[in-house]
């Protein structure tokens, strides 16, 4: 039998040694090959063509209806083909990179994206999916699509579910990209595509501070952050937001003591830490399983350093949550242990509004200091809190410290009192003590004990 099939026959552990190597094929419709009334184009012809252009790199040719499957033996050769096409009766044909159908286009020059959704219960409908799409302004080339497992070595597709669903659309512009955590039916869910950078931020411009592309790729005029008009900065008097601010108390930087980054030694958790970013960072990486960057951090020369580290650490729900006790419980600690930071922010007036002037849009003003102190305070774009955590403290210890001036006069008088009860009883000891000796020796406990004719009375009464 084998005899006679000759090389026509292959086993099927070769066969699947040779499907294990397959990479991701290219894909031609029939259609496209077909020209008038022309007799359909065989799985040889097909062949021959490809040949032509690649070699004897071809592994599998197959026709789905009206869709044909490429697959090659080498990215090179995929690459190749992709680029230049077939050759077809004098007639150039290209290739579609993805499966057209399911990608929703209609000719091999429309460009797609693929979207992959991960997270979301198989339970929830395509429905509400597609409102999510429509809220992020999404509009798919495709149908909603299941994924399946796949062998991990030879990529061969099962018949199982992995939850995870994916739609094609048309590409983003230059330097724009889906936010990468999202909702869905309440539920946070991940949108995933090529280019998507992998420490996701949210869009924002820093020249014209628009939210739909980011500083690389601007094209508009420079504008203030504050009021979003051109011509002038922020803590300019020609901003709408300008109003010179009295009551404040701005910090920043390692000569700051008040600022996260001044350097100083103090204990949180019972960790040693060089300043309080230090331990800020050092329990997000704990807190968020990152063992090996929480130990560069404790290392780390300076608090900058340290920031950098920490920022490359992934956040989880917990500490999203937990971030801003932490960061009091920390200040509260650097309170107690440095007197010299607990005197100045106890020292300020009442009305004081700490502030740190910093970009940080959560623990600053989102300012530098000049835009800062010449800012209407409700139109600082960060949410300082920061300065609203040393704000807080700076409360308690006022009220600490004029509870102690209340209760200090009681405490003197029951000192006194206390002193003159142990004089008192200190008297009654001696007078005891006198009368004993009275009874004893005769001594006249009205005589003064300082009288020259004491002694020879005690002494005379001695010697009878």
């Amino acid at each position: 039998m084998n005899d006679q099939h000759g090389d026509n026959v292959h086993s099927a552990e070769s066969v699947n040694s040779s499907v294990n190597k397959t990479i991701k094929p290219l894909y031609l419709k029939n259609s496209d090959l077909q020209i008038g009334d022309q007799t359909r184009m065989t799985d040889y012809d097909l062949m021959i063509c490809v040949t032509k252009q690649i070699g004897d790199e071809v592994h599998c040719l197959q026709l789905d209806r009206n869709l044909w499957r490429i697959y090659l033996k080498t990215k090179d050769a995929r690459t190749k083909l992709l680029s230049e096409g077939l050759n077809y009766k004098n007639i150039t044909v290209s290739l579609y990179d993805t499966n057209p159908y399911s990608a929703g286009i209609n000719s091999p020059d429309q460009k797609t994206l693929k979207v992959r959704i991960c997270g979301l219960p198989l339970s929830v409908d395509d429905s509400v999916v597609m409102e999510l799409l429509d809220n992020l302004k999404i509009k798919p080339t495709s149908k909603i699509i299941y994924e399946k497992i796949r062998h991990p070595v030879t990529k061969r597709m099962t018949s199982v579910l992995n939850g995870t669903r994916f739609f094609y659309m048309n590409p983003l512009e230059e330097g724009k990209y889906l936010p990468r955590e999202n909702t869905c039916a309440g539920l946070r869910v991940r949108l995933y595509h090529y280019g998507q950078p992998k420490v996701q931020r949210s869009l924002l411009c820093t020249n014209c501070w628009s939210d739909d592309h980011t500083r690389q790729f601007c094209r508009n005029e420079s504008r203030c952050k504050v009021c979003k008009k051109e011509g002038h900065m922020p803590g300019d008097e020609q901003c709408d937001a300008f109003e010179i601010q009295t009551n404040i108390t701005a910090f920043s930087g390692t000569g700051d003591i008040l600022s996260n980054f001044f350097p100083c030694t103090f204990d949180v958790y019972g960790i040693k830490h060089q300043s309080a970013e230090h331990a800020f960072q050092y329990t997000k990486s704990i807190r968020c399983g990152d063992l090996e960057t929480a130990s560069k951090i404790k290392e780390a020369p300076d608090a900058l350093s340290a920031k950098k580290l920490g920022d490359k650490v992934r956040e989880n729900d917990q500490w999203r949550e937990s971030k801003f006790a932490v960061m009091e419980e920390i200040i509260e600690n650097k309170c107690v242990q440095m007197p010299m930071f607990k005197e100045k922010i106890r020292a300020a007036k009442r009305n004081t509004v700490f502030v740190e002037t910093t970009f940080n849009g959560t623990w600053g003003s989102g300012l530098d200091r000049k835009g800062t102190v010449n800012t209407k305070q409700n139109m600082w774009p960060g949410k300082n809190k920061l300065g609203e955590i040393i704000s807080k403290i700076a409360k308690k210890l006022r009220k600490r410290k004029k509870s102690d001036q209340w209760s200090r006069p009681k405490s003197k008088q029951n000192s006194k009192e206390n002193t003159r009860q142990r004089d008192i009883a200190q008297m009654l000891r001696d007078l005891r003590m006198n009368s004993d000796t009275d009874s004893v020796s005769g001594y006249n406990a009205s005589d003064t004990d300082s009288s020259e004719d004491a002694q020879p009375k005690a002494a005379a009464t001695t010697q009878t």
